[in-house]
């Protein structure tokens, strides 16, 4: 977007982001996705149950296989993860969308998403760093393993992480239980005669 552009460029191998929710189902849906030439989207699944479409017409639910399903393994289906983030540095209040369907990207992101509530508790609202690099991978190719060099994205931050275990959520207070001490105490509740 032209907003964006402004701020980062054409092409930006990094941007500044932060999570708008503590539900990733809500801000990075990841799905199994077949979709065909003219029906559109044929096929959602999440690994355990699927909606697709049946040979009666109409969708139904049934069993997802993830990466055994035989569409996935013929390159018919993809893991999709559809990133929603806000990015801060853009003036407006938007959210902006970036669909992936690099393996590599799914588990860097959630990853490191995992690291940073790892360590404050919270990954919402915290100033992070979206990036591409180029990183090694092994896909599987004819039935071969094969090295190749890809552009990954991955979540990191640019602040240490002393300055970001400073965000960290305070810590919940220690409730004291003392069963051996009356609920009531005499002195805030005052006999008949108000002594």
């Amino acid at each position: 977007p032209e907003e964006v552009a402004e701020i980062y460029g054409e092409k930006p191998r990094k941007l500044d982001v932060m999570i708008p929710t503590e539900n990733i189902e809500e801000f990075f849906p990841q799905w199994y996705k077949r979709y065909g030439s003219s029906a559109g989207l044929l096929c959602k699944g999440n690994g355990k149950v699927a909606t697709a479409m049946m040979d009666a017409g109409g969708m139904g639910e049934v069993e997802c296989h993830g990466r055994e399903c035989t569409f996935y393994q013929e390159k018919a289906c993809k893991q999709i993860g559809n990133l929603q983030i806000i990015l801060p540095k853009v003036k407006g209040l938007g959210v902006y969308q970036i669909d992936t369907s690099s393996w590599n990207s799914i588990v860097n992101i959630n990853s490191g998403l995992k690291m940073v509530k790892g360590m404050l508790g919270r990954m919402s609202w915290i100033p992070l760093v979206l990036e591409v690099k180029m990183q090694e991978a092994h896909p599987t190719v004819n039935g071969k393993k094969i090295k190749t060099i890809v552009p990954v994205m991955s979540v990191t931050s640019d602040i240490s992480v002393c300055d970001l275990l400073k965000m960290r959520l305070p810590a919940r207070q220690a409730e004291i239980v003392n069963s051996g001490v009356d609920d009531k105490p005499d002195l805030l509740f005052p006999g008949k005669d108000g002594s």
